[in-house]
């Protein structure tokens, strides 16, 4: 199962919200989230059980409005007895880190990036002037220190899409450390690719970080050539 925030946003009309297994027939009876028309964004915390194959289903009973899932965290059939051998194994397995698409996205350029701040989709576009590159900012939030382990970057991955020209390519991948007291570049990959996929940038960093920045650069040939980042992880890996 999964432990989410939904929030209802630009209910048309008084309705109730009910979030079930995808697998099952009927739709339940209770809700999980009430709103009112016109009503601010009304969030509510929701634990669903997952269908065999992973899915879930939200219903809106009466109207339109917007619905927004942030999956915060899941559960799994492991036993406390199983956990607690886990956590006592020595030395911990690294970690990966799932990241939004967007935000908090800041213009690097002096003359700003485009940016459509949707859920898991940042879009990068040049400016008028053809050949220009625009680039996008994210600030990515590593484990910090968790069981006691500091944990250092060894991997984020990135998967690209939406391409609005032919021209358009990612010019560059920047990963920069965050702290006040280290500003070292850590990784830089130049043209990192021309199609659509998913790419990995290796970071050879032995030093424990509470987060890195990564900077996504493109530029095309033409006015407005632009491309989508979308299923960005980050790795990490325990600093011995």
């Amino acid at each position: 199962g999964i432990a989410a925030n939904v929030t209802a946003v630009g209910a048309t009309t008084s309705s109730n919200v009910r979030i079930y297994p995808a697998n099952l027939s009927d739709v339940p009876l209770l809700s999980n989230l009430n709103v009112a028309a016109g009503a601010p964004p009304t969030p509510n915390k929701v634990d669903v059980q997952l269908s065999p194959d992973g899915k879930i289903k939200a219903y809106n009973f009466k109207g339109n409005i917007h619905l927004v899932i942030d999956i915060v965290g899941y559960y799994t059939p492991t036993s406390l007895k199983e956990l607690a051998a886990a956590a006592a194994t020595p030395e911990p397995a690294g970690i990966v880190e799932r990241h939004h698409g967007y935000g908090p996205d800041t213009p690097a350029s002096t003359l700003g990036a485009t940016i459509a701040r949707s859920p898991s989709l940042t879009t990068v576009t040049t400016d008028s002037l053809a050949g220009a590159s625009r680039t996008a900012i994210m600030s990515i939030n590593g484990p910090v220190s968790r069981d006691g382990t500091d944990y250092a970057l060894s991997k984020i991955t990135y998967c690209v899409t939406n391409f609005t020209s032919e021209a358009a390519a990612v010019r560059a991948v920047q990963l920069t450390s965050r702290s006040e007291l280290a500003t070292a570049t850590l990784a830089t990959v130049l043209d990192a690719v021309g199609d659509p996929g998913c790419y990995d940038v290796t970071v050879a960093d032995t030093q424990a970080r509470d987060g890195i920045v990564a900077s996504f650069s493109v530029g095309g040939d033409s006015p407005g050539d632009g491309v989508s980042f979308v299923g960005i992880t980050s790795t990490w890996t325990p600093v011995s």
